[in-house]
């Protein structure tokens, strides 16, 4: 049978009151993260980039098994190898990563960590506005999974008459930390800022009361356009041999994660009680979180869900996926197959 390969974009995307150890102890007394009736215990070895998705490690934070990075175009590599447990990844191009190695994949997504925190703004415009093929963009990442979307909804959804070309209206540069920091230096440079959470609110801190008018937010936007509540962004794969080598201890990790995805989603109290609890030193939370205690507070407070975190609920991961990228791409046959998911 012919192998059908799937194009990987070259530009990539892109946590209680003490920080604990990933090996789980749950007793049928316990029901605060396990509604497991005995003792399990998974020593989970895992890979994540800083920045949103590192939200559901809020308690992880003194845990040595966790590796937070800030270089993620280093993590796609490690699907290749047997280093870690888990990797939480672009679930997409993880996806595609998996689907492209066949048999020799060792990874499946087990469930999905962020479901968009992407924002259109502006210091020159409103939202009442239509930008002009005039128009200039700062965005990050060209060929990404945001960088699709927003073009998607653009033409499809907003209905601009504008082509994109970088270089010329568009500007492209290596990540939203870096939009971030242009905003906020020159506020007036661009009509438009692509750009994600946490790093808009950092911006923001640095403006001097500039107002910045928030155009449109792509979740919200996507939801009105294809009806999904999320857009799959960050994803959480597993080793399958790893996992199958002890699936109570290794389930048991899991719903630990899906209840910091649940309890992180509805506010950020918990979260950040327990950033604050792994240091007191911002500098240092945000070395090893992407941001830090005061932002989490602030950005998921009463619901907000500024970071984009999906509710945390179990849902079918292929099929939404699936159904997101027949939306995104027009095609008609589902993408991913049953065998890349838990």
């Amino acid at each position: 049978m012919k192998k059908t390969y799937l194009l990987l974009p070259v530009a990539l995307v892109a946590l209680s009151g003490c920080a604990i150890h990933s090996s789980l102890e749950v007793s049928s007394g316990d029901t605060s993260k396990s509604s497991s009736s005995s003792v399990v215990e998974r020593d989970v070895n895992w890979i994540s980039p800083v920045g949103a998705p590192a939200l559901a490690f809020y308690d992880q934070g003194a845990n040595q098994n966790w590796t937070s990075t800030s270089a993620t175009t280093s993590i796609p590599a490690n699907f290749k190898t047997d280093t870690y447990d888990a990797i939480v990844f672009d679930g997409v191009n993880g996806l595609k990563q998996i689907h492209n190695a066949g048999e020799d994949s060792s990874y499946v997504l087990a469930m999905w960590l962020t479901g968009g925190n992407f924002h259109l703004v502006s210091t020159k415009h409103t939202a009442e506005e239509v930008p002009t093929a005039d128009s200039t963009f700062l965005s990050f990442n060209e060929g990404s999974l945001p960088d699709s979307v927003f073009k998607k909804l653009a033409a499809d959804h907003w209905g601009w008459d504008i082509t994109f070309t970088s270089g010329q209206n568009i500007t492209y540069v290596d990540g939203t930390s870096t939009v971030s920091s242009t905003l906020a230096a020159s506020p007036d440079a661009y009509d438009y800022y692509f750009i994600a959470e946490p790093s808009l609110t950092s911006a923001k801190s640095k403006l001097n009361g500039t107002t910045v008018n928030e155009i449109y937010d792509l979740r919200a936007q996507w939801k009105e356009f294809a009806d999904q509540d999320a857009i799959p962004q960050a994803g959480l794969f597993v080793h399958k041999d790893h996992y199958d080598s002890d699936k109570a201890g290794f389930d048991a990790w899991l719903e630990h994660i899906r209840d910091n995805v649940k309890t992180t989603y509805a506010d950020g109290t918990e979260a950040a009680t327990a950033i604050n609890a792994y240091s007191s030193d911002a500098t240092e939370q945000s070395a090893r979180f992407g941001f830090n205690a005061t932002l989490v507070g602030n950005l998921q407070a009463s619901g907000k869900n500024r970071f984009g975190l999906t509710s945390g609920e179990e849902i079918d991961n292929a099929s939404f996926v699936n159904e997101f990228y027949k939306k995104l791409t027009d095609v008609t046959e589902d993408t991913f197959e049953a065998s890349l998911f838990l």
